[in-house]
């Protein structure tokens, strides 16, 4: 179910338009799915390019994922989302960089989030997702039963913050204080160990 989507402002709306930006906390594999049926506009969503398995590649194309890779390729896709969201589309974000385990907590946001909402100057909506299955694997959600809920919890207006980390923590902030969830200040997502995972 979804929690104050009739509040959705006309950008994120069907057949609405404009750029804007989603944020969301990451419980499973399912969340995109979750997100985008609520909104119903496209949501092109960033991803880590290690977690995109080759197998799925159709369903990476055909929703047209940004992979986001560590260094120069970063930038490259930064740019591209940037530009997206400025011709008018949504961009999607689960800045945690990978699913929660243990669930029930938030995790450091990685720091291009704020970045990406300081240069789009869009609007950000912001999402937190639970009731979802807990699952060994990101798909593992998919097959099981569940009472995934997807709430507003804020849209920002963060165009005229200049200091993306400032921006970043008020996203973190706005989803830990609607869902009362503890936070674990260690990263779900290390960029060395992304570097290294692409080195192998």
């Amino acid at each position: 179910r979804f929690g104050g989507f009739d509040r959705l402002p006309e950008t994120f709306r069907h057949g609405g338009t404009g750029g804007g930006v989603v944020v969301a906390n990451h419980t499973a594999g399912m969340d995109p799915m979750l997100a985008q049926t609520g909104i119903r506009r496209l949501i092109r969503w960033m991803m880590w390019a290690d977690m995109m398995a080759p197998a799925l590649d159709f369903a990476w194309k055909a929703g047209q994922v940004l992979p986001v890779r560590h260094g120069q390729e970063d930038s490259t896709t930064l740019r591209q989302a940037v530009r997206h969201v400025k011709e008018g589309g949504i961009i999607g974000l689960f800045p945690e960089g990978s699913i929660v385990r243990p669930p029930g907590e938030i995790r450091p946001f990685q720091p291009g989030v704020g970045l990406l909402a300081r240069l789009t100057r869009a609007p950000v909506l912001v999402l937190w997702i639970h009731g979802t299955p807990y699952a060994d694997t990101a798909w593992g959600s998919l097959a099981r039963t569940s009472r995934a809920v997807g709430e507003l919890v804020d849209v920002l207006d963060l165009s005229k913050e200049k200091d993306p980390a400032v921006a970043t923590a008020m996203l973190r902030d706005a989803i830990a204080r609607r869902s009362g969830w503890p936070r674990n200040d260690e990263p779900m997502v290390e960029l060395s160990a992304v570097a290294e995972n692409r080195a192998d």
